[in-house]
């Protein structure tokens, strides 16, 4: 697609990334330890959010008998406490983020690391396999250097999705992502379980506003 046929030269400081998404188990201690309601843990935009939507916890989650549980395609089930937390948005994981003292990894760290750890995108999850069966714990295979980074849930980045130097639009897909530059989009990585095989590779630059909440998108640490 125009938006990453191009490529741009950075250099990379080196950093440390988690190498499992965020899960289940670690936010529900962010939100019990009641620091997902502190507000020193939320930028302007994100806590502005979060009062007007009367946020306490993530969208699709719940307490029920004294039980956290989680819906799921319509349906309340259990949370699962090895299982990458999902549906939370830019907002959200930055607080989470600024909580543990860490930070959302930008694009290019993500992409470079899942370069390394997949073999030229070559993913244990078995990139289309897994369509239809769900989202997979984040210990579902442990034989890389960050595990799950293609085809189980998106990750949000702390990249602003920009178009790259020499950026043209490609006439075919003219809306697929110029009118979106600059527009408040963050930068995601990785496709989920139910991702087109076409787009789950390193370089794809797919985005969302910085407040939604509905995707299978989650997120990893960065230092």
């Amino acid at each position: 697609f125009d938006s990453d046929k191009l490529y741009k030269k950075v250099y990379i400081d080196d950093f440390y990334i988690d190498k499992y998404p965020v899960t289940n188990e670690q936010y529900l201690e962010f939100v019990e330890s009641g620091e997902y309601n502190n507000k020193k843990h939320w930028s302007k935009n994100g806590y502005m959010w979060k009062l007007r939507h009367n946020m306490i916890y993530p969208k699709y989650w719940m307490k029920y008998d004294g039980n956290w549980k989680q819906i799921y395609f319509g349906h309340i089930i259990e949370l699962k406490s090895n299982y990458p937390v999902m549906c939370i948005n830019y907002y959200e994981a930055q607080a989470y983020c600024n909580y543990t003292n860490t930070r959302l990894p930008t694009e290019e760290e993500w992409e470079l690391v899942c370069r390394m750890s997949n073999n030229n995108d070559i993913n244990c999850l078995k990139i289309g396999d897994n369509c239809g069966s769900g989202v997979l714990p984040v210990n579902i295979c442990d034989d890389n250097v960050c595990v799950g980074m293609l085809g189980n849930i998106w990750e949000w980045t702390s990249s602003d999705f920009t178009k790259f130097d020499g950026f043209k639009v490609d006439i075919p897909y003219r809306v697929q992502s110029e009118p979106f530059f600059n527009r408040n989009k963050k930068v995601l990585k990785g496709g989920s379980w139910c991702t087109t095989e076409l787009l789950i590779r390193s370089t794809y630059r797919n985005f969302q506003d910085a407040c939604d909440n509905e995707w299978f998108v989650g997120f990893r640490t960065c230092s």
